[in-house]
């Protein structure tokens, strides 16, 4: 991908800071193709991911408290689960970055994934993987 063969060549701060537009997107499929991005990019480049983790807290936590309605459609339901399982994999990500558990906004976040059933048990599965 693009991100793979170009990512040394940009200014990845301005670049991950964009991210936080992406996951406050209207359509579901941005947001989950910025989680991805969120992801290879704690990887590539965890310092610059520091400078932008407590700007992600918010989008992701409303993403994940997004509800449904009661009469949605078995490909919306199937959308949200996705949207659920891509933010849950970016925190994940964001977890093994060295220093994000000194933010105060993201152990909030990831505590309130911690305490929920649901999303607990999500979150645990994909640490495992």
């Amino acid at each position: 991908t693009l991100l793979d063969t170009c990512f040394s060549s940009i200014d990845t701060i301005a670049f991950v800071k964009e991210f936080t537009h992406g996951l406050m997107d209207r359509d579901l499929d941005i947001r989950m193709l910025v989680c991805t991005m969120v992801v290879k990019a704690s990887k590539l480049a965890p310092t610059s991911m520091l400078t932008v983790v407590d700007d992600f807290c918010k989008p992701i936590k409303k993403s994940l408290t997004r509800r449904l309605k009661d009469n949605s459609v078995q490909t919306e339901k199937e959308r949200h689960a996705e949207l659920l399982r891509s933010s849950l994999k970016a925190v994940a990500a964001l977890t093994k970055v060295k220093g994000t558990k000194d933010s105060i906004k993201f152990t909030d976040l990831v505590g309130y994934i911690e305490s929920s059933d649901n999303l607990g048990h999500i979150y645990n599965s994909i640490q495992k993987k």
